[in-house]
Order: structure tokens, then sequence, then C-alpha cells
């Protein structure tokens, strides 16, 4: 083989090894990619398992089924612990947004996110908390929770839910089911 034949094959050679490692690139960038949704994901889990596990907290849940009641008689106390929860569900709520805007949070993700916050803004004691904050967002914000949570949905009327539970178990038991 002459020098011109080797210099040929050698950039052919040299080709071919940057075309494999584009590829093997291209797979870890897809891989990567993955892993990262993944890990969004978890993390949107973890926050909303966290969120709603408050509410396992004695004080919380006693402030939970007073306001599904509806119950008017808030003191400063659970107004300010309803204030800090909404807040809180605002905020994850628009993280939840830009995840899904910048790809990292599928739209299945986005609309797991929006569903407890909805019921939650259902609530006409969450409501009136959310229009109290309003002065700690940015006015875009407010537009897009608004648009997001508030608009879609409608009061919810006062629910007494030991009573409800009660009835549903009771059905099931009268229908043969055993209560879930």
């Amino acid at each position: 083989m002459t020098l011109e034949q080797w210099s040929s094959a050698s950039q052919i050679i040299a080709a071919l090894g940057v075309i494999a490692s584009l590829v093997y690139l291209a797979l870890q960038v897809r891989q990567s990619e993955i892993s990262q949704r993944a890990l969004v994901l978890q993390a949107r889990t973890d926050r909303g398992i966290t969120l709603s596990l408050c509410f396992s907290e004695p004080y919380m849940g006693d402030l939970l089924a007073k306001i599904i009641r509806g119950d008017s008689d808030l003191d400063a106390a659970q107004q300010a612990a309803l204030l800090g929860y909404v807040r809180s569900l605002a905020l994850n709520v628009l993280d939840a947004q830009a995840q899904n805007t910048t790809g990292l949070l599928n739209d299945a993700g986005f609309e797991r996110a929006l569903a407890g916050a909805r019921w939650f803004f259902s609530l006409p004691h969450a409501r009136a908390t959310w229009r109290l904050l309003h002065v700690q967002f940015t006015p875009a914000d407010v537009a897009s929770l608004d648009r997001l949570l508030v608009e879609p949905v409608p009061l919810a009327a006062p629910v007494d839910q030991v009573a409800e539970g009660n009835a549903i178990r009771a059905e099931l038991l009268a229908a043969g089911r055993s209560p879930a």
C-alpha cells in the first residue's frame, strides 16, 4: 500500500470512529434525559406525599376536617396554618407548570399535580385564603394560578366526611362487598 492509500484508509477509520462516537453520545444523552425526567417525577411524587402527610398531623387534620365541613370559626393560628399550606400548594403548582413547560414533567404528571390542588382550591376557606395570598405572588403567577386552579373549579359544598364515609361503608357491606 502506498502512503496515500494508508492516509485514505486512516481517514475512513477516523470518520467511522467519529460516527460511532456520535451514536454513542446520542444514546447517552437520551438515557440522561429519561433519567432526569424520572427524577423530576419522583421528586414531584415525594412533594405531593409530603403535602398530603401534612394533614396526618392531628392539628392539621382537625383543620382540614373543619374547612371541608365549612365551619366558619377558624382561629388565628388555624388561618395562619391554612395560609402556609395554600402558599405551599400554589408554589408546588407553579413549579409543576414550569417543569411541564420545559419538558421535564409530562402532561400526565402535571395534571396529577393540578388534580389535588384543584380539589383543595374548591374549598371556600382555601379559595378565600388564596385571595389573601395574592400579594405574595407576581401578577403573572396570580393570573396563571387563577386560570389553573380557580376558574375551572366551582366552589365545593360543605361535606361531613365522617357521615359520608360511614354511609359508603354501610352501602358496601349491604351489597356484600368488603370496604376498601
